[in-house]
């Protein structure tokens, strides 16, 4: 009986753990991405930093439950023009603009990455992050 429990609170924890963890991993530049790409990728796509109080980026491709959490959020705050949705790590766009998001691909406040330039950046993770910043600059991302 001790050795049952021992294994259900041992699978429980890692259960937990990498819940926690994100999948961002250990990897600092993982959870990082460079302020003057970012900004340039910003200008390429008619959005300046400036414009938003918040920016959330979106992967298309990971974390199911999280993504649709996400997508959730967007379908609920679209209208928001505090908040950018930048759309990244798209495998299929055709599929992606086929999707429930394609009515909304056009408003000023969304921005689809459909050449993973957020992922040459930097941008590895598999959930959806919000950039974190402490004035001007970018410092992390952090998950949503």
């Amino acid at each position: 009986m001790k050795m049952r429990t021992v294994i259900f609170v041992l699978i429980f924890g890692l259960g937990l753990a990498a819940c926690g963890n994100k999948g961002l991993g250990s990897d600092e530049s993982a959870l990082q991405i460079d302020k003057t790409n970012f900004e340039n990728f910003l200008e390429d796509n008619g959005k300046r930093r400036t414009d938003y109080a918040r920016i959330l980026i979106i992967p298309n491709a990971g974390c199911t439950s999280c993504i649709s959490n996400a997508e959730s959020f967007f379908m609920d705050q679209h209208a928001n023009k505090e908040i950018l949705f930048i759309f990244t790590m798209i495998s299929d766009i055709k599929l992606f603009k086929s999707g429930p998001i394609s009515p909304y691909i056009g408003i000023d406040n969304v921005s689809v990455d459909q050449k993973d330039r957020l992922f040459d950046m930097g941008f590895h993770s598999q959930y959806p992050c919000t950039l974190k910043s402490e004035g001007s600059e970018y410092v992390s991302l952090i998950p949503f």
